[in-house]
């Protein structure tokens, strides 16, 4: 009877540790899967930057601006648009500066970064940035080229978006 008791007291120590090695690691694959869900919103999110200045540039303002915000129920991102710089003449696809005989008519290539951030709740947050560019020929709706792509840190992320401006350059996008 004693050894029987010693057995059965093993085995629900063994059950007891099973159980346990079970709720870690399914905490484990619930935060892998919440934390590529961030990742995910954050590249919805940038999609939705792309999108946004597709459809019409907004003005050239050194500011960061808000895009985007998007609250879902497995999770939320916000986009912002940074005006990074300007610096080449725009060129056609033949490299051909536009209006070349007239320089008032050329335009200035500007260089933006569509920033997006994403959580997934229980610490599971994401951030990143894709480099644009926008070019607002005479006459035509425009072109936008899209660039690199970055992962943010979170410090990173904060220090981008300090002196945010409160007003959404969706505003100028609608415009």
């Amino acid at each position: 009877m004693v050894a029987c008791l010693i057995i059965l007291t093993a085995l629900a120590l063994i059950a007891i540790n099973g159980n346990d090695r079970s709720i870690v690691n399914f905490r484990l694959v619930d935060n892998q899967q919440r934390r590529a869900h961030s990742f995910m919103l954050a590249e919805v999110g940038i999609e939705r930057g792309i999108s946004l200045l597709s459809k019409q540039a907004p003005s050239f303002d050194p500011t960061v601006r808000k895009l985007d915000r998007v609250e879902r129920s497995e999770g939320s991102y916000e986009v912002y648009l940074a005006y990074k710089n300007s610096d080449l003449l725009c060129t056609e696809g033949n490299n051909k500066v536009i209006n070349e005989e007239s320089d008032t008519g050329r335009t200035q290539r500007h260089h933006y970064e569509i920033v997006s951030g994403a959580d997934a709740g229980r610490s599971a947050w994401s951030a990143h940035a894709r480099g644009v560019s926008l070019c607002d020929y005479p006459g035509t709706a425009g072109s936008i080229k899209v660039g690199y792509w970055r992962p943010l840190s979170k410090a990173e992320y904060n220090l981008l978006l300090q002196g945010t401006s409160t007003k959404n350059a969706e505003d100028d996008i609608s415009k």
